[in-house]
């Protein structure tokens, strides 16, 4: 029903657009006529779309075309603006036909520049968006691994109290830890998933070396701690 309304709107709108120029222009030739309905027809379009279709999906948790809106209507308006004064211009001078049509098509290239901007900036947010995705998922998946070998440590009776608990706060301690996209952190994160992984290994021995463990586990704390100290960007 949406749509319906919305290509009824744009419709009615175009025809508005026609009459208004045939009625005020009937002493314009047929070529600037049409020239000059192109480009109200470009400029109704493009506040049409933003204006009564949203570009703005709120489902959408990228929020890609937020970060192209201010650069869009910048890009819109300024393109509407000054094509409307041209065309004013154009009237009351009686400019020839092949300078308007030239005016107009530069006006409209500056236009499409513009919108290849806006696409840049959409760009943009997505692949910072996704890159801060992979970050966090990276987190939550040694979060997951520390917790799995948390719980193994816990079953497993032969393993000393006092590593059970030193784990036990690394563990606690990674739910602070922020995403970060610099190659220091990506490192230490991999770097830190090995060691888990070593030490799920061992733990699930059915006489684990403690020696070890406790050797494991201060090599986790060690580089949870540098980790750590790399900030978020």
């Amino acid at each position: 029903m949406k749509t319906v309304i919305s290509y009824t709107l744009l419709a009615l709108g175009e025809v508005l657009i026609f009459f208004s120029l045939y009625h005020f222009g009937k002493n314009i030739s047929q070529d600037v006529f049409i020239l000059n309905f192109s480009v109200l027809t470009v400029i109704y379009t493009l506040l049409f779309v933003d204006l009564i279709i949203p570009w703005v999906d709120l489902n959408d948790r990228e929020q890609k075309t937020i970060g192209s809106i201010g650069v869009r209507w910048f890009v819109t308006l300024g393109y509407g603006i000054f094509a409307i004064l041209g065309m004013l211009y154009f009237h009351f001078q009686q400019t020839d036909f092949n300078a308007q049509l030239l005016i107009h098509c530069i006006l409209f290239f500056f236009l499409l520049i513009g919108f290849f901007g806006a696409f840049r900036s959409t760009q943009k947010v997505s692949e910072v968006y996704q890159s801060e995705l992979n970050n966090r998922q990276t987190l939550d998946s040694l979060r997951k691994k520390a917790f799995q070998l948390k719980t193994l440590m816990e079953s497993n009776s032969n393993i000393d109290k006092n590593l059970v608990l030193t784990f036990s706060r690394i563990q606690e301690d990674l739910r602070f830890i922020s995403p970060s996209n610099s190659r220091e952190a990506w490192e230490l994160e991999e770097t830190f998933s090995v060691e888990l992984d070593k030490l799920i290994s061992s733990v699930r021995n059915i006489k684990p070396d403690e020696d070890e463990i406790s050797s494991m586990i201060q090599n986790c704390n060690i580089i949870f701690k540098q980790r750590k100290q790399v900030l978020s960007n």
